[in-house]
């Protein structure tokens, strides 16, 4: 079964925990049919958060049967080619700005964006 590999390497950012991800092989299926994918995943334990170039930030359903998505996961998408886009830079001296990037093309999206009180 081949196997797609990412064209070059990235350094994608989880969303939720703003670290690299690591880049892993997966299985993911859909309509019964299985396919083993390259998708970057979050270190932190406990966190399903993954990313890939074809399906954006995502989370492998439990039973491996496809990915799951929600409202809640970025959906920012590139102007130019319209992939899916990683976060790429997070700055801890402005909270809430956030930097993405496509994996294609390498261009950046810069986006401010609103940061709930605690």
């Amino acid at each position: 079964m081949p196997v797609a590999q990412p064209s070059k390497e990235i350094h994608a950012l989880c969303y939720e925990h703003h670290i690299q991800m690591n880049l892993n092989q997966i299985f993911v299926g859909t309509d019964g049919v299985g396919t083993q994918i390259s998708a970057y995943a979050c270190p932190e334990p406990d966190c399903f958060v993954h990313y890939s170039s074809s399906h954006g930030y995502f989370i492998p359903s439990q039973n491996g049967s496809g990915v799951e998505t929600d409202s809640l996961m970025p959906r920012v998408r590139c102007e130019k080619d319209g992939i899916p886009m990683y976060l790429a830079e997070v700055l801890a001296e402005r909270r809430s700005f956030r930097l993405w990037t496509c994996p294609k093309c390498s261009m950046n999206h810069a986006v401010n964006v609103k940061i709930a009180a605690r």
